[in-house]
């Protein structure tokens, strides 16, 4: 709606500018200023209405006739009550791309990011962020934490 608004009074400057440098006089005489404003406030006082799909599939589309627009029926995934849930199905997101030994500790890449024993690796699911903690790493193995539950993750 903002946007709308900014561009009608994009629109009425344009149309203000381009009135001032008519062949008339520089300055418009005050009647004219006044209509030129009540011209604006009309163009910012319009209502935008959002239309929804069945309106849409009403009117006919000049790009590809014949094509009915459908509605989106969106799936609501219901997220895992438990974290030993949660956490089996964060853990596969997480891809470390090597493990390595520096100075005695492993030391696991992910994304050219170096994690250690106690690093936050932070995954994404269902539009919300969720940490796992990094709670053991071995040369062909991992541990991840997510509140309560632990789970170890086997390299090939």
């Amino acid at each position: 709606m903002r946007l709308v608004r900014n561009i009608a009074c994009l629109f009425c400057s344009v149309l203000v500018s381009l009135s001032l440098f008519d062949s008339r006089a520089a300055v418009l005489s005050q009647e004219e200023r006044f209509e030129t404003i009540d011209k604006t406030k009309s163009f910012l006082n319009r209502e935008v209405r959002i239309v929804d799909i069945a309106t849409l599939n009403q009117i006919a589309n000049p790009f590809t006739p014949g094509i009915i627009l459908n509605s989106v029926e969106e799936e609501v995934e219901e997220a895992p009550e438990s974290a030993e849930e949660l956490l089996a199905i964060l853990a596969p997101k997480v891809k470390p791309t090597g493990i390595f030994s520096l100075g005695g500790y492993f030391i696991m890449i992910i994304k050219e990011e170096r994690l250690r024993i106690g690093s936050l690796v932070t995954v994404n699911y269902g539009e919300k962020d969720y940490e796992l903690t990094v709670t053991s790493i071995q040369r062909n193995s991992y541990t991840l934490k997510f509140r309560d539950a632990e789970m170890e993750i086997k390299l090939n």
